[in-house]
């Protein structure tokens, strides 16, 4: 008897609405998706409405006392402990934020995966071999931002210390300036967090090693071109959807609130503008996490996707065909 056919992989827009289901139906995992996101880096996103961004004088003040000398061929002692301390704190918040980001997609990954594919036994080390993974295949980018370092910072110097003028705000200026080399870095960071995604899903479900599972996971991406594009083009636009306006308005609210409190306001005026915040705060944090679990489940799914699907098995003779 021939051997029946494979299941018919699903479609991508299957996948999808596969994701949006599995991520309503498992609000738990927004609070592990939302731990991941801000360890990564969304905390800072979430800082913004209560942060008081410094001007273009105050940066000039601040900062051309050290790299004014720099400019001539020397190295002031200020600026070497300055970049000292921000590389260390980068690389420390590189290190903690994978291994955060890595246990919830792992997390997040295997329980939306159940059942499709087995968790190899590693003795507690999946982690940290997700993390290295998601780590390896953001290379290029690191490539890229060792080219681009260079003239970025010669812009955003040139705008600080010597402005042609002042009118459109600096990122604006800085942007507009060497929009080639931020939009090489864009491309590669958004690569490798699709490349990433797949090694983190080979590692965690498919029992890879690093590199065989970061190869596979750039391989993937090259092989199926538009579905890997679809999907980081989806999953970013709804981060960036749930995020952003909640941000907007989190922060029109936070501004309020100061002007209230600088004001010597009391009662119930302040209590509402302050209550308002919070509100809109904490809306962005659940939505945030919501958007990212659907992210998530959207490359789980589509590694699954990408996976040779079991057979259908044929029922015996007088069996019932409901049960297969």
């Amino acid at each position: 008897m021939p051997a029946p056919p494979p299941h018919p992989a699903p479609g991508w827009s299957e996948t999808a609405l596969g994701a949006l289901l599995a991520t309503l139906e498992r609000p738990d995992h927004w609070v592990v998706s939302l731990a991941g996101f801000l360890a990564r880096g969304g905390v800072l996103l979430f800082l913004l409405p209560i942060t008081v961004l410094p001007t273009p004088a105050g940066l000039q003040a601040d900062l051309s006392p050290l790299l004014v000398p720099l400019v001539f061929g020397q190295l002031s002692p200020g600026l070497v402990l300055l970049g000292a301390a921000l590389v260390g704190l980068a690389a420390l918040w590189v290190v903690v934020g994978g291994l955060v980001g890595a246990w919830a997609d792992r997390l997040v990954a295997l329980d939306l995966a159940s059942g499709a594919a087995p968790p190899p036994d590693r003795r507690g080390r999946v982690v940290p071999l997700v993390c290295a993974a998601r780590l390896l295949a953001h290379l290029p980018l690191g490539l890229a931002l060792a080219w681009g370092a260079v003239p970025i910072a010669q812009s955003a110097y040139d705008e600080l210390v010597t402005p042609f003028e002042v009118v459109t705000p600096l990122v604006v200026r800085i942007v507009s300036t060497v929009p080639g080399a931020l939009a090489v870095v864009l491309l590669t960071w958004l690569l490798g967090e699709a490349a990433g995604g797949l090694a983190a899903r080979e590692v965690a479900l498919g029992g890879r090693s690093v590199v065989d599972a970061t190869l596979r996971g750039w391989l993937a991406l090259a092989r199926r071109p538009i579905a890997g594009v679809a999907t980081t083009g989806l999953g970013t636009l709804v981060v960036l959807l749930a995020v952003a306006p909640a941000l907007v308005a989190a922060g029109v609210a936070w501004g309020s609130a100061r002007y209230l409190l600088f004001s010597d306001v009391s009662g119930p005026e302040l209590a509402l503008a302050l209550l308002a915040f919070v509100s809109l705060w904490l809306g962005g944090l659940v939505l945030a996490g919501m958007a990212t679990t659907f992210r998530a489940a959207l490359w789980t799914g589509e590694w699954l996707r990408q996976r040779p699907q079991p057979a259908l098995r044929r029922p015996r003779h007088g069996a019932d065909p409901s049960v297969v």
